[in-house]
């Protein structure tokens, strides 16, 4: 160490060794002990920070390393081809006024793609890769293709440089496997490409105009398509049929002192979609398509029948699958015709259809490819319906939604004939037919006609009975429908009457003091829908009355036959009473009357305490007494004796009532959830008070069980027990009261 620290304190000072004798002389100098050690302790410092410099700048090198290395990873896994479409527009114009004579014609579009290529490529041995990049398939028509790369720029941020990649090495366009046209490049940036595509438009006979851009290798971001020369383009249409699309005004611009028309269509497109079709009708070509179909008639006319045989082989062929579901009804015949026609080419030719069956009435018809419907002529039993397709649907299939309805005769037994349809100039139809009923009746079949014959209800399509809840009751399938007919012998039943509620527990309880009697009412029931609750033999002296009807306050009305009526319609689940569904309803009812005649006043008498008297059967009738204590009493009636307690446990009230308040799933619940106040309940709650039942005198409990339609009676005569003299001994008392 110590010839490196003189070498270190020699270089300090500025001195340098050389190998002559007296040039070393000359450098040495004389220090002082003090001097030497700040002079080692100086140089030891250096050396030390040159050494944490460069273990520093070693670690720096090392953690950028590595976190080069989670970048690369994480881009491999997000993008493991090291590139990402940014943007792809596509913007294309179609001339429809430079049309020749051909029917096929190109439409040009303008395509721009933004590719941002991640990273340099670099392989583990730290040779440079190549990113490709696919464009387009080989089967597209492509030209002008302009490759930009984005140079950033200290001044202007930055912008877009044309490269030619003729030129330029690492920027390459290469057709690779004779499937996709590829940009290939070693270098990351963001690359701009610019082409032009061009893609055929057909037109039909009937003036439809349609492109069809398929295998586009990446969703568009922008898509818009204009159409030139004419202002008559109408009745767009685009598939796939999730896309969102939308015609823009026609517009006008001044170009050369001359208008120009043209018609722009936005689509934007799903995601996962790679192809796009447009089809459009132009107007504008129908007067000229009609001159021209009479020139070519007068011109061939007098000649071979081969355009008339060419004609006759581009007429589309159609198939028609007809499947028909007949509902029974309560005096009419509801029939659902679902039409799917099938055609060789695209649907163009109105349809004309024959609905059979007497008293039959079309309610709709409905489909997408539908433009209009109407009746072409009616006979006895028959009548001509007219379909007309939109001229701009796509499909070569259609699926066509006909309801009718049919009356029936309201006899108990009558013939019932089922309309059915009829397709004319048709290839094919076949189909199948399914019965349900929804009235009461009987449904055999009669006779049928024709190529008809019975199968099971599973081969019927799904498409009828998916939200049928009703079995069907006969099925049917046919191979054609000319000549062909399904009578059924139809059986009416009356239908008799069923409860809409029903009384499960019934406790009625009365407490009784010498002037007044409190009684106390708790009824929980089976209702289904009725409205109102009767109750008779309410003493007619009775006020003060409280109701609660499923916890919720109510107010009775007294009805015309002095019955007290309890609304049921309250405080209910909204949801299952819509549905029809049975609920449990309670009901809380206290009063109270006045005795006729005072027990203060006489030493005996009779109470008269039945329960109110209700239409409905209940299960379970128990009834509570309390009267007063220095009475003797017999009870009389239809409950017979008293019990020493009920039969059953008092019923308790029910409540529907929820809050609207929403709480985590992991909430934990505490007592003050229970008076959390609902703050979404701007509704004034309707005050209720209850009577409270004072507890005084004697029980007394009565028990009755299958209360049917009977108005059960209840008395209690009461009597003075007996004097007694002072010098009657305690056991003799209690042998009198008990006797």
């Amino acid at each position: 160490m110590k010839p490196k620290l003189l070498v270190s304190i020699l270089l300090h000072l500025g001195f340098y060794a050389v190998p002559s004798i007296a040039q070393t002389q000359a450098a040495q100098v004389t220090l002082s002990l003090n001097e030497f050690e700040d002079l080692y302790s100086s140089a030891k410092l250096k050396d030390s920070e040159r050494s944490l410099q460069d273990q520093k700048n070693l670690h720096e090198k090392e953690h950028q390393l590595r976190l080069k290395e989670t970048r690369q990873r994480q881009h491999k896994d997000i993008f493991p081809k090291n590139f990402h479409v940014l943007q792809y527009t596509a913007f294309g114009s179609y001339n429809s006024s430079s049309l020749s004579s051909n029917d096929n014609n190109m439409a040009i579009f303008d395509m721009s793609m933004t590719i941002r290529i991640i990273e340099d490529h670099v392989d583990e041995s730290g040779k440079q890769r190549w990113t490709m990049v696919p464009l387009i398939p080989n089967t597209t028509i492509a030209s002008d293709w302009i490759v930009e790369i984005f140079d950033e720029g200290e001044e202007d941020g930055g912008s877009f440089i044309a490269v030619d990649p003729v030129i330029i090495p690492d920027v390459l366009l290469l057709r690779r496997d004779h499937s996709v046209l590829e940009l290939t490049t070693s270098r990351a940036g963001i690359f701009r490409i610019h082409y032009k595509a061009y893609h055929r438009v057909v037109k039909s006979r009937n003036n439809i105009h349609d492109i069809v851009i398929s295998q586009f290798l990446y969703p568009f971001t922008n898509f818009r398509f204009r159409v030139h020369g004419s202002n008559t383009a109408r009745d767009f249409s685009v598939r796939p049929v999730e896309a969102f699309w939308r015609v823009m005004p026609q517009q006008t611009n001044l170009q050369q002192l001359s208008l120009e028309f043209f018609t722009d269509i936005q689509v934007i497109l799903p995601l996962t979609t790679d192809r796009i079709e447009i089809r459009w009708l132009d107007a504008s070509d129908e007067g000229k398509t009609e001159k021209h179909q009479v020139n070519d008639s007068s011109t061939q006319l007098g000649t071979d029948n081969s355009s008339i045989e060419k004609d006759a082989d581009d007429t589309p062929q159609v198939t028609v699958t007809n499947e028909v579901m007949h509902s029974i009804g309560e005096g009419v015949v509801k029939s659902k015709h679902i039409l799917e026609f099938l055609s060789t080419n695209d649907l163009s030719a109105p349809v004309l259809f024959t609905l059979h069956g007497p008293n039959v009435r079309i309610l709709s018809i409905e489909g997408l490819a539908v433009q209009s419907w109407e009746i072409a002529g009616s006979s006895t039993n028959k009548e001509a319906v007219r379909l007309i397709w939109k001229r701009s649907h796509l499909e070569s299939s259609a699926t066509v939604l006909i309801q009718t309805e049919t009356d029936r005769s309201g006899a108990e037994q009558e013939q019932l004939e089922l309309p059915r349809i009829e397709c004319q100039n048709v290839l094919r139809q076949v189909g199948h037919v399914g019965v349900t009923k929804e009235a009461n009746v009987e449904v055999h079949e009669h006779s049928t006609k024709g190529g008809i014959m019975q199968c099971e209800p599973t081969e019927v399509s799904s498409k009828l009975h998916l939200n049928m809840d009703k079995p069907m009751v006969l099925s049917y399938k046919y191979l054609n429908p000319v000549e062909t007919s399904i009578i059924l012998n139809v059986q009416v039943h009356v239908a008799m009457e069923t409860l809409e509620a029903t009384i499960d527990r019934l406790h009625y309880k009365a407490v009784v003091t010498n002037t007044h009697v409190m009684h106390s009412l708790i009824v929980v029931m089976q209702s289904i829908k009725l409205q109102y609750l009767k109750l008779f033999g309410v003493p007619e002296s009775s006020s003060m009355f409280t109701l609660l009807v499923n916890s919720v306050p109510a107010k009775p009305v007294r009805g015309k036959d002095q019955s007290i009526m309890v609304p049921l319609l309250v405080g209910l689940d909204a949801e299952s009473a819509n549905a029809g569904r049975s609920q449990l309803t309670s009901v809380e009812l206290n009063y109270i009357s006045t005795l006729k005649y005072p027990m203060t006043a006489t030493h005996n008498g009779t109470l008269e305490l039945s329960p109110p008297h209700m239409d409905l059967p209940i299960s379970v009738l128990t009834t509570h007494l309390r009267l007063p204590k220095n009475y003797k009493y017999e009870f009389s009636g239809d409950f017979g004796g008293s019990s020493s307690d009920l039969i059953a446990p008092l019923p308790a009230a029910f409540s529907y009532q929820t809050g609207k308040r929403v709480v985590k799933t992991d909430y934990q619940f505490s007592f003050k959830d229970d008076n959390w106040p609902d703050s979404d309940d701007t509704k004034p709650q309707e005050a209720a008070v209850k009577i409270v039942a004072p507890v005084m005198g004697r029980s007394f409990y009565f028990n009755r069980l299958l209360v049917v339609g009977t108005q059960l009676a209840l008395n209690a005569t009461f009597s003075q027990p007996p004097q007694y003299t002072d010098n009657i001994s305690w056991w003799q008392k209690i042998l009198a009261l008990t006797s």
